[in-house]
């Protein structure tokens, strides 16, 4: 009767070789070693990677941060988007480029995208999305990135937004911003 050289190293029925050395890091789940690699070795596969197809990110040339002082650099003055905003931004350029007549295809992540903005979009029409954006504009103590936020998160009352949006504690009083909150929730859309 031939021995068998071969012992199951999972739950399958899957074998490995006895000149493979293991040893048991979960019940079910073992590491294999090639033969002649001491236990206790730090034996590392060598693989060798594609070169990277994407840009090298700029390291940043300071601490950025959204705390109570809004440290954003370069970005400070940009122009953002609550995700309303974003949303019908999306929406009219897929419009038009499927009202163009070529043969667009929606890449995966766009469609992530979009269906992430529908969900949570707080402002789903058009003359809603652009009141929100005249009553937050209006406030011009308030940063751009704050306005944003505002309009992307709709508070229910002050101390939430302060909480949520640190930069805001000294930029506007409670009364004013619960005032302002109370507008943007007159305008909000709740059919779901």
């Amino acid at each position: 009767m031939a021995e068998n050289h071969t012992r199951p190293y999972s739950d399958t029925n899957e074998a490995v070789p006895d000149h493979f050395h293991h040893r048991v890091i979960h019940p079910h789940v073992y590491f294999l070693r090639p033969p002649g690699i001491p236990e206790r070795s730090t034996y590392r596969m060598s693989v060798q990677l594609p070169p990277p197809t994407h840009r090298k990110r700029a390291l940043p040339q300071g601490e950025l941060e959204a705390a109570s002082t809004l440290k954003l650099g370069a970005d400070q003055n940009t122009h953002t988007l609550s995700l309303s905003e974003a949303r019908l931004v999306i929406h009219k350029v897929l419009e038009n480029k499927r009202r163009g007549g070529n043969k667009y295809e929606e890449p995966e992540n766009l469609n992530k995208t979009l269906y992430y903005l529908d969900v949570f979009a707080r402002f789903k029409d058009e003359e809603n999305i652009k009141a929100v954006e005249r009553l937050l504009n209006s406030h011009t103590e308030l940063e751009m990135f704050e306005r944003s936020q505002l309009g992307s998160l709709c508070c229910d009352n002050a101390e939430e937004a302060k909480s949520l949006i640190p930069s805001l504690q000294n930029k506007i009083s409670d009364g004013d911003l619960q005032e302002l909150l109370d507008e943007l929730t007159k305008l909000r859309n709740f059919t779901e």
